[in-house]
């Protein structure tokens, strides 16, 4: 990803979107990124303050920008200068493991339409350029839209909630009996 990133700073014009599925992938990519090019490299995740994420989203006039981030940046979002993006076309989300009996943040591969998106940013501003890091056949087969997340999250507090919520309304009740 980060090799990718650095050649489209020297061949393609404007700031260059990387898109990683977690943090920890996005500051380690950003520092190699950093290690190894020119450009101003900045870092983008729903951890950061607004004022962190504020930085990514002024645009200035001194030199190219290489702006590596979470899925956060894929949509309702411009970033001012993109005209490249590299996509490493994986996505993080909550699963519940029933063999472990708990849920955790699982990544795989992202829906098709999530790497479209992706893709759009790159052509906000005019033409642009993208780079999937998976082969033509890999990402035909992903599916096409997410999985609603009421099929792979764990609703088990959710259900519990309801359960105590009904039981404290039916004791209400019955001492108002």
């Amino acid at each position: 990803m980060a090799a990718q990133a650095r050649t489209l700073v020297e061949e393609a014009a404007g700031d260059v979107l990387v898109f990683l599925p977690g943090i920890r992938e996005v500051e380690r990519c950003a520092g190699y990124i950093a290690d190894s090019s020119d450009a101003r490299v900045l870092t983008l995740h729903g951890q950061q303050s607004s004022e962190e994420q504020d930085r990514v989203f002024r645009r200035q006039a001194d030199g190219r920008r290489v702006i590596v981030s979470t899925a956060i940046a894929e949509s309702s979002v411009t970033v001012p200068g993109v005209r490249a993006v590299v996509d490493a076309c994986l996505a993080r989300g909550p699963r519940l493991d029933i063999a472990r009996g708990f849920s955790g943040l699982v990544t795989s591969s992202c829906a098709q339409s999530s790497a479209n998106q992706r893709a759009g940013r790159a052509g906000r501003e005019g033409p642009g350029i993208v780079v999937r890091c998976v082969s033509q056949s890999e990402f035909a087969s992903f599916p096409a839209w997410p999985a609603p997340e009421i099929e792979v999250a764990d609703l088990t507090q959710a259900l519990l909630d309801a359960c105590l919520l009904y039981t404290s309304d039916a004791a209400d009740e019955e001492d108002s009996v």
